[in-house]
């Protein structure tokens, strides 16, 4: 899409409709028990009431069976690392990425708490307290320890994690992109505190103040957060913005108020003439030097790739989209405040192409890829739009459109990309679920499930059986169907995003299917009306 543009696919769902689905979501199945038995696929499970069966449809996977009699501890600031118990015994912490144990001690999760962390570039770390013993240690994502400290809940902080950085008791380390955690200095009371430090790029760190009254300022820290550099814009200047290039230097620009009558000026606003400067600051020589630029920043002025990690917008990009600059145009010694113009800029400042004059009032909006060839692109006025990858409007979105990778869900019907009528069922069915390759719907009538996949729609599972129906997880869409009952044993089908089934499984009492990072937990209760209940675990492919 015009040049460099969008080369990752991301997904849109609306809220409203998949809220459940916003979060690590637990579904306690109900049902009214079939006195029809399974099909004879259903072998008996008598002897194993979580029975997987070997079906060519089945996608592989694989029983987590070192935690067998285990738990998990939920975790929903980390999606990468599981910590699982047993109850007054044992501790492990799992890496779903790696499929390893990485940490497994003894005691109980009394004794034992864990914490986790994710760093704007990706890395994770854990750390793990030992109350018993009052230290604290720092591990890698991998299991590596990185130190074992005192610790005392009562006078000592926690470790503090910005950027690339942990501070804890006076010591600094750095993750690098690799997931390694590395000493990296001490700390001194001249150092900033990590919350002020808004920025990092070329190795260094900065903490900018952008449009207090009226100015800019950066303070500039080398890799061991000692001040080298400071910039301030002239105290006769106004409405100074700035932000920190992908080469560490600054972009600053600010206008110097001149007379009325001037015959030479830059800009013109509501009757006022300025003189606008534009300049480059080199944070290694502290030297200014002044560029022309055909347009006028903003408060916030633009981002860097280097300092957009922990934003995730450059990965939309190809490489060579170092810089954005949000501003407006200068044309005619004039700009127009209700045309927000998004830049692709070099590190000298130069524009090297508009990305946000594809549809009216775009603002800072950018497409965002549904397919690879297709995407949404929503703007001011929360108007939505489907594009090519050309970047041409394709048509107009209704706010009340749903747009998956295969399919447009919109005023009772499915459409595909091209916004040719699939599936027209009208006031007769309820959509259930959406997703991105399939879509259930309920009959308002007789209570049938439907399943609409590859373009056609069939019946998913028969009223009687459609009492159990629900989404586990944003990671995946897995959802059930309960199939009835059979020697005291329920059985349900497990299916995935695409309406594929992936596993059949018999319990005896209700189950309780969640997913957490990746891995399918299921867990039946120990008798119809006790609380507790044994766990599996299950990883697929």
């Amino acid at each position: 899409m015009k040049k460099n543009l969008i080369t990752a696919v991301v997904f849109i769902i609306v809220a409203g409709l998949l809220a459940a689905g916003s979060f690590f979501l637990v579904g306690l199945l109900t049902f009214r028990r079939s006195e029809e038995a399974p099909e004879a696929e259903a072998a008996d499970t008598a002897k194993d009431p979580y029975a997987f069966f070997d079906k060519p449809s089945f996608s592989g996977y694989e029983e987590l069976t070192q935690f067998e009699n285990w738990s998990v501890q939920y975790n929903p600031e980390d999606d990468q690392l599981l910590w699982f118990y047993q109850k007054g015994q044992r501790q492990a912490i799992y890496n779903a990425v790696l499929n390893r144990t990485v940490l497994e001690i003894e005691g109980s999760e009394t004794d034992h708490k864990f914490a986790f962390a994710e760093f704007y570039n990706g890395v994770h770390i854990f750390w793990h307290i030992d109350q018993v013993n009052q230290t604290l240690s720092l591990y890698q994502a991998d299991g590596q320890a990185v130190f074992t400290k005192d610790y005392d809940a009562e006078t000592m902080h926690l470790p503090e994690i910005y950027l690339d950085l942990v501070l804890y008791d006076g010591e600094y380390y750095r993750t690098d992109a690799d997931g390694n955690l590395t000493f990296a200095f001490h700390s001194n009371p001249m150092h900033p505190s990590l919350s002020g430090v808004t920025t990092t790029a070329a190795g260094y760190y900065y903490r900018e103040v952008d449009g207090y009254l009226h100015s800019y300022s950066a303070w500039v820290y080398d890799d061991c957060m000692k001040q080298f550099a400071y910039y301030e814009s002239p105290s006769y200047a106004q409405e100074a913005h700035g932000f920190v290039l992908n080469d560490g230097n600054l972009l600053v620009q600010y206008r110097i108020p001149t007379v009325n009558d001037a015959q030479e000026y830059d800009l013109e606003i509501s009757g006022k003439k300025y003189e606008l400067v534009s300049l480059i600051f080199d944070v290694k020589t502290q030297e200014e030097r002044e560029v022309t630029l055909d347009y006028v920043l903003t408060s916030g002025g633009g981002q860097s790739r280097a300092n957009w990690h922990y934003t995730h917008k450059f990965e939309q990009f190809e490489d060579d989209v170092i810089n954005l600059a949000y501003g407006y145009q200068i044309e005619n010694k004039r700009i127009d405040t209700n045309d927000l113009v998004v830049y692709t800029i070099s590190n000298q400042g130069a524009v090297i192409e508009r990305l946000n004059d594809w549809v009216p009032h775009q603002g800072k909006n950018l497409p965002v890829a549904v397919s690879s060839t297709r995407y949404t692109l929503s703007n001011d006025l929360a108007q939505c739009f489907f594009l090519d990858e050309s970047g041409n409007i394709l048509f107009e979105l209704h706010e009340n459109a749903i747009v998956g990778e295969n399919y447009i869900y919109y005023n009772n019907a499915i459409y595909d990309h091209e916004l040719n009528l699939l599936y027209d069922y009208g006031e007769d069915m309820t959509v259930e679920m959406f997703y991105d390759k399939c879509i259930l719907l309920r009959s308002n009538a007789t209570e049938d499930v439907y399943l609409f996949a590859n373009g056609e729609s069939q019946i998913f599972v028969e009223a009687r059986r459609a009492s159990s129906l629900w989404c586990l997880t944003q990671e995946s869409f897995f959802y059930t169907v309960n199939q009835g009952t059979r020697n005291n044993f329920d059985y349900y089908r497990v299916y995935n995003d695409e309406g594929r089934q992936i596993a059949y499984i018999g319990t005896k009492y209700l189950v309780r299917f969640e997913m957490e990072n990746g891995i399918l937990i299921t867990r039946h209760n120990d008798s119809e009306y006790s609380g507790q209940g044994t766990e599996r675990h299950y990883r697929f492919s």
